[in-house]
């Protein structure tokens, strides 16, 4: 029974609640996979906040105008039974600005680790050579 607000089953079985849950559900993974290359590889993106919201900043400013001018001009749409209803400016989903910090940070997070790995692997390979 899709729309129905008391967390009674849709005709697939599935919960309206986890419905509802799932965009954020999936952000939350993402967060919990990434969050190990912080602190096990040394991604350093959690420890230089200052320089994690610079990078942030214009990302969520750019993305929520478009995502905003999208819906207002009828571009796009978010399924209500999608997302929690919680929403910005009355047209954005709570869970999409949420994707504009997650993903992006998740981003960091891979690049900084990989760069960290590379870096460590130059530096002994370089010491081998020297032998």
């Amino acid at each position: 029974m899709p729309g129905c607000p008391d967390g009674r089953k849709r005709s697939g079985g599935e919960s309206l609640i986890a419905g509802h849950l799932e965009y954020l559900l999936l952000l939350a993974l993402c967060v919990i996979i990434t969050l190990p290359l912080e602190f096990i590889l040394g991604a350093r993106v959690y420890r230089r906040p200052r320089h994690l919201m610079i990078t942030l900043l214009p990302v969520v400013l750019i993305f929520s105008v478009w995502d905003v001018i999208g819906v207002l001009r009828d571009h796009w749409r978010y399924d209500p039974a999608q997302t929690t209803g919680l929403m910005i400016f009355g047209v954005l989903p709570i869970e999409e600005l949420a994707f504009f910090v997650v993903i992006p940070i998740c981003g960091l997070l891979t690049y900084s680790a990989v760069g960290r790995l590379l870096a460590a692997r130059r530096s002994g390979a370089g010491q081998d050579d020297d032998a």
